[in-house]
């Protein structure tokens, strides 16, 4: 075990960030699997590292003095900052642990990362940075970026679902994932739509959240913005005819063999003119939930979403990608592993870039 004592100089910086620099040759993942597993505490406490140090604060490190040596960068632990620490090994058990738990996470966090960027958790895989805006036990709520897919179409391909696993590989070792419970997504949205997705970190919170989302329990509500001026609000029905060779779908107004019936609602939020073109912002209620609904509903009316070229729009974006966001889950009174949830509004902030390209 190993005792730091919180100095006047580092004080007022948060938990997390201190350990990244002291542990500096350690990943993000490892850091918040020990301080979840309490083989890093403060005063003596769990803690999640977004605390803030104070002059005199202890932290006490359940390592290995080879474990300890090797993420420090120190050859030995004589070489150690002129901080204040103590040393002594404080059970073989509690040793080997911490070198099992080394080893693994060393092979888990090749490629991931996990951090906090004003505020808010992120996870970073690959070419991919994506924030966690609510998290617990059982259940994982991911603000997507636009271009990444939801779930794999190609055994190549990289999906939110891949970065869920690997994130839950690097942060947790609970009894679902031992016994070989594998991490899944409630809601998919398209590759080049942004916004809210929700997730099972455990079989029972899979299960309870895809079920109501499933039911309609759950609202869904998007942000988009869209070709023209659009004067009044609208709740519209109507059939969905997949195309899957071309992988786009069209509507009906009447039932037709294959077809599923849809609802959309929609109001207007505000008007803006780009380029000397007029474009409208809209609020829209997913009422039911099916593949390119929004695109071709929206397309339907005459008014394609900005971006989305598939859809007939000519519109050129900052984000390269349809300006299509899923913004909100609003859960109303939930029970059981839901019940953290209710009246709960989860919301994904909409991307910096989710504009029109001025032309001029």
């Amino acid at each position: 075990m190993k005792e730091i004592k919180v100095k006047s100089i580092e004080a007022g910086q948060r938990f997390d960030k201190f350990l990244k620099k002291y542990l500096r040759e350690a990943s993000s993942g490892f850091i918040y699997k020990m301080l979840r597993k309490k083989n890093i505490v403060l005063n003596g406490k769990k803690a999640d590292g977004s605390e803030i140090l104070n002059d005199g604060d202890s932290i006490k490190m359940f390592f290995s003095d080879q474990t300890f040596d090797k993420f420090t960068g120190k050859t030995s632990a004589n070489d150690m900052d002129n901080h204040t620490s103590t040393s002594k090994i404080a059970n073989s058990n509690m040793s080997k642990n911490a070198n099992s738990n080394m080893s693994k996470n060393d092979a888990d966090n090749k490629e991931i990362d996990v951090y906090t960027q004003d505020g808010i958790k992120c996870i970073s895989f690959k070419q991919y940075k994506v924030p966690i805006i609510y998290e617990n036990n059982d259940l994982i709520f991911f603000n997507k970026p636009a271009g990444l897919l939801s779930q794999k179409s190609k055994p190549e391909d990289i999906s939110l679902v891949d970065i869920l696993t690997e994130y839950l590989k690097s942060t947790s070792e609970d009894a679902d994932a031992a016994s070989g419970f594998r991490p899944g997504i409630c809601n998919r949205l398209d590759r080049n739509t942004s916004g809210i997705v929700a997730a099972g970190k455990s079989v029972r919170g899979l299960q309870a959240l895809s079920e109501v989302i499933k039911n309609r329990s759950v609202k869904k509500l998007y942000t988009c913005i869209v070709e023209g001026r659009v004067i009044k609000g609208e709740h519209m029905s109507g059939y969905l005819i997949k195309n899957s060779n071309d992988n786009i779908v069209s509507l009906s107004q009447k039932p037709v063999e294959g077809a599923v019936k849809i609802e959309t609602a929609y109001e207007p939020v505000s008007e803006m003119m780009v380029s000397g073109r007029a474009y409208t912002r809209l609020s829209v209620e997913l009422i039911t939930g099916k593949t390119h609904q929004i695109r071709a509903h929206m397309a339907y009316t005459g008014h394609p979403i900005a971006g989305d070229g598939k859809y007939g729009s000519k519109t050129k974006t900052e984000c390269g990608y349809q300006l299509l966001h899923a913004k909100n889950l609003v859960f109303d009174n939930m029970d059981g592993v839901l019940k953290p949830l209710s009246g709960m509004s989860i919301e994904a902030a909409v991307p910096e870039n989710f504009k029109i390209k001025n032309s001029r």
